[in-house]
């Protein structure tokens, strides 16, 4: 069997079994919230309040993770207390992601919204605690309000430079790169099974641009109001214009086989051994890496180079690569919804609420998925993240189409006997009065500037 082979194998082994689901066990739902981090003006947090963090999170029982490679802390670890137990992992995260000023918090899969919720809660109450000591907060929003684009606000976590080296390679004097160090999204992903897999993922990319009009809440970066309510979504555009293919909304996928051999197809970035990443050469497919029986050659941070052979695994650290508007996951065995700007502390599981609901309703949301091409989704998705909810599509009834996509999702979390459904109650507001959070950013930006967003998106907010 080839490796691309057993590849297939490893995902196809993730999924959760459909008996499982219809034997009355909950679907559990992983959230992955990205957050915004800011000095009292507005402008990128200073990198020594990290430290900050890192040290009082220590001291309250955190178990601080240290990169082997920087030397840097990158996160910290928390057992969350005994309850329900996950097939996964069991423990909660406070991390960097690509930028040390963008925290990502990463609960344990949980067996309900409301576990989740309460999780969340004191996670980002604490957090945001520590901040506030130091004259700093955590937004729930979708940019840095007013600091540009720097690759020096890169996280310490040593895949990062190489992944920006391959970036700069592809792009020459390229400064916007450093934009994906200004981003925040909302990101959840939900179990399904084998035979759910490939629909999900087709169907969650395709309506991916009727989330993100209900979700845009990036419309002010730098300083000033730009073109797009969700301008976080042109960072992608941007940033890899050599690399379309891995972002977006991919082709209609056929199996699990197509979504392997389609992650294949990707040219190389990197690949991970004992915690360390290597730079692989970016000028062929990573299907021709996995194909080399005797392996490519790698090169360290440090520059330092080795052989590396292909391993089957090597799958999950590609999938990491597919910055698509939703991927499936190799390890979990989950649909990663990845569309929605992070959200206010207001309507803050709002975003997951719809993926998890949708998910139970995965059978209609084909229906609509399947209502058109995938171009002219595209062209929804472009819409959407320039006007929100504010915009029309010829033949097509946008704002009908958003109502049946929430009564489906309301369905969903209603099967599930929980009492869920009431996170959705904000998108319902949204699509009365066909707003989205950007358009109160941008109205309290307007009278009151920078503050007026933080007041807004302040996850001190954030209620229990």
């Amino acid at each position: 069997m080839s490796v691309i082979s057993e590849a297939v194998q490893l995902f196809r082994s993730s999924f959760r079994r459909e008996s499982g689901i219809r034997s009355g066990s909950a679907r559990r739902v992983g959230l992955e919230n990205e957050y915004i981090m800011v000095s009292a003006d507005g402008s990128i947090l200073r990198p020594e309040v990290l430290d900050y963090l890192w040290q009082e999170l220590a001291a309250q029982g955190w178990r601080l993770t240290t990169d082997h490679i920087t030397g840097k802390t990158t996160s910290a670890l928390k057992y969350r207390e005994a309850g329900s137990q996950s097939r996964t992992h069991n423990y909660n995260v406070i991390t960097t992601d690509l930028a040390y000023s963008t925290l990502e918090i990463d609960l344990a899969p949980a067996e309900s919204l409301q576990e989740a919720h309460r999780a969340l809660h004191n996670v980002v109450g604490l957090t945001a605690s520590i901040l506030a000591k130091h004259d700093s907060y955590l937004l729930g929003y979708g940019v840095q309000p007013i600091t540009g684009p720097s690759s020096s606000f890169m996280g310490p976590k040593n895949r990062y430079p190489l992944v920006f080296a391959v970036h700069e390679d592809e792009n020459p004097g390229n400064s916007v790169l450093g934009l994906q160090c200004l981003n925040a999204s909302c990101q959840t992903q939900v179990e399904v099974t084998e035979e759910e897999a490939i629909a999900a993922i087709n169907a969650f990319t395709a309506t991916s641009g009727l989330r993100a009009a209900l979700c845009a809440n990036s419309p002010v970066w730098q300083n000033q109001v730009s073109e797009y309510k969700a301008i976080r979504h042109q960072f992608w555009d941007w940033c890899y214009a050599n690399r379309k293919q891995q972002i977006g909304i991919p082709p209609r996928i056929q199996s699990l086989e197509h979504y392997v051999d389609y992650l294949a197809d990707f040219r190389s970035i990197a690949v991970s051994r004992d915690k360390t990443f290597y730079r692989l050469n970016n000028n062929f497919s990573f299907r021709s890496f996995m194909q080399s029986p005797h392996g490519q050659i790698g090169k360290m941070l440090d520059g330092h180079e080795t052989t590396i052979v292909p391993r089957p695994e090597d799958i999950c650290t590609q999938y990491g690569f597919a910055w698509l508007d939703a991927r499936l996951h190799p390890m979990h065995g989950t649909i990663e919804d990845r569309v929605s700007c992070q959200q206010p502390p207001s309507a803050h599981l709002c975003s997951s609420a719809m993926t998890l609901g949708l998910v139970e309703s995965l059978h209609d949301l084909v229906e609509i998925a399947d209502l058109l091409a995938r171009d002219q989704w595209r062209e929804i998705r472009q819409l959407a993240s320039i006007h929100g909810m504010n915009f029309s599509y010829p033949g097509i009834d946008v704002k009908e189409l958003i109502i049946r996509l929430l009564t489906l999702a309301n369905e969903g979390l209603k099967k599930r006997d929980q009492g869920e459904e009431q996170y959705l109650a904000p998108l319902f507001s949204r699509v009365e009065t066909s707003t989205c959070p950007a358009d109160e950013v941008l109205a309290r930006f307007r009278k009151e500037g920078v503050q007026g967003i933080i007041g807004y998106t302040d996850m001190r907010n954030f209620s229990g």
